[in-house]
């Protein structure tokens, strides 16, 4: 380290934690947004269980569906209908 920054390494190390406490804060933010999304997904499966008799088999089809048109949003097949199925409201 040369002596300026050894001059200002506090003041250097502050800013430091400014961006890890706002990377924090940022995978706080993704993860609330992606729970919200699942629990209003869920509740959608949920009604339209109760409402349209959607059953396993319907969101199976929903699961494959959104695998063809979001390419990488879930990494398995699996995931992604368990994800429904549990955050399907009772």
């Amino acid at each position: 380290m040369d002596d300026l920054a050894l001059n200002y390494q506090s003041d250097f190390n502050a800013i430091l934690q400014m961006i890890a406490d706002a990377r924090r804060k940022a995978v706080y933010q993704v993860n609330a947004t992606t729970i919200d999304l699942y629990w209003g997904i869920g509740e959608f499966v949920s009604n339209k269980a109760m409402q349209d008799g959607w059953g396993r088999s319907t969101v199976k089809a929903l699961s494959e569906y959104i695998l063809t048109q979001e390419l990488g949003i879930f990494q398995s097949r699996g995931r992604i209908e368990n994800s429904f199925k549990r955050n399907m409201k009772d």
